[in-house]
């Protein structure tokens, strides 16, 4: 996938000791086509490179999720 929106994920994968773990295309495609709908571009980026365990909000406030 070409990402366009979301780079800063696509650079720098890791925090901390937190790493993002996508989603495989196909599975994105695949529940789009099998629920007749089509997610916006940027939000299959989130999925395909943080949708599985996402790093994005981890220690906000100080909180360690």
């Amino acid at each position: 996938m070409i990402i366009e929106y979301l780079s800063l994920i696509k650079k720098y994968p890791n925090l901390r000791d937190r790493k993002n773990e996508g989603v495989p295309v196909s599975i994105i495609e695949n529940y789009e086509k099998e629920n007749n709908i089509f997610f916006p571009k940027a939000y299959k980026e989130f999925l395909f490179l943080a949708g599985s365990r996402s790093n994005i909000l981890s220690g906000i406030n100080g909180g360690d999720f």
